[in-house]
């Protein structure tokens, strides 16, 4: 069973939920404008300060009809290409004149990371790009794109990311790994904006649930107290009972260090999948499932 994991939180996949209705003539995100009916491309861009600025690209699709601003966002770990491709698919997929509403599309927020193939953080500043909204103009690279992100995007539609801070609100679609691009991966997340869109009628169609949806509660991370070579005993999707062995940590010299156990019972959401380790790395977590039905 693959499980895809909806949560309350900026990362990997972005998306928004509306009910206001846009009712302008033209839209503009960046350097991008677009008339009703059209699909514009452009730019953010994020000036230059105390490091380089760069542009980050955009897409705004504005329908031919009036309804939500809806914004979908990835990118944000350079090297988590599921979301990526599936952003840079629905710009094509999805066409203005079928559209109700305006859809912006943010491919791609952390191009240092993906220019220099650098996981989880921004190599300019080491600050992970998903965590430092809604950003400052004064501060670093991570900083100053983050708050272009939160005026451009965030401040323009109804909802998405810090947008639960500010009376709007957000979820988190997450499927793939950081390396590979799996076809159905991609899918997931391109179908599942797509019956998000849907289900906001954005456009015509039924709502079909896949499956019945796991709740997780919270997830419990367990950090790398020393560097080693890791080694994983699981993979993701393994239910794992509190104590079980998910992994364990060896020298260089593959001398044992570490027993990694699972702290609670619950769903391995993630696992470190390469083996260097040093202290503060993540090497799995755990989704604890609800008790409480939903």
């Amino acid at each position: 069973m693959k499980t895809f994991t909806v949560t309350v939180a900026a990362s990997l996949f972005l998306a928004g939920a509306a009910s206001a209705q846009d009712t302008h003539p033209a839209f503009t995100v960046g350097t991008a404008t677009a008339q009703r009916g059209q699909k514009a491309y452009g730019v953010l861009r994020v000036p230059a300060g105390s490091d380089a600025g760069y542009d980050i690209p955009v897409a705004v699709l504005h329908g031919a009809k009036p309804g939500p601003v809806l914004a979908i966002v990835s990118g944000a770990h350079g090297t988590e290409y599921a979301s990526i491709i599936a952003v840079e698919q629905l710009i094509d997929a999805v066409k203005p004149a079928e559209l109700s509403g305006t859809l912006i599309l943010v491919p791609l927020v952390n191009v240092p990371s993906f220019e220099k193939l650098t996981p989880h953080v921004n190599p300019t500043d080491s600050k992970s790009m998903n965590s430092r909204y809604p950003g400052d103009p004064n501060g670093t690279q991570t900083d100053r794109a983050s708050f272009v992100i939160t005026r451009d995007v965030v401040d323009q539609c109804d909802h998405l990311n810090t947008a639960t801070t500010r009376g709007k609100a957000s979820f988190t679609a997450e499927a793939g790994r950081s390396g590979p691009v799996v076809a159905g991966d991609v899918a997931a997340l391109v179908n599942g904006s797509l019956g998000t869109m849907r289900h906001l009628k954005m456009l015509a169609g039924p709502v079909t649930p896949v499956a019945k949806p796991i709740w997780v509660e919270k997830i419990v991370s367990i950090p790398a107290d020393r560097e080693g070579i890791f080694h994983a005993s699981v993979d993701r999707d393994a239910h794992v009972a509190k104590g079980a062995t998910i992994g364990f940590v060896t020298d260089y010299l593959n001398r044992p260090l570490q027993d990694v156990l699972a702290p609670e019972a619950g769903i391995v959401m993630f696992i470190r999948a390469v083996p260097s380790l040093k202290k503060g790395d993540t090497m799995v977590n755990i989704g604890v499932v609800s008790t409480i039905a939903k």
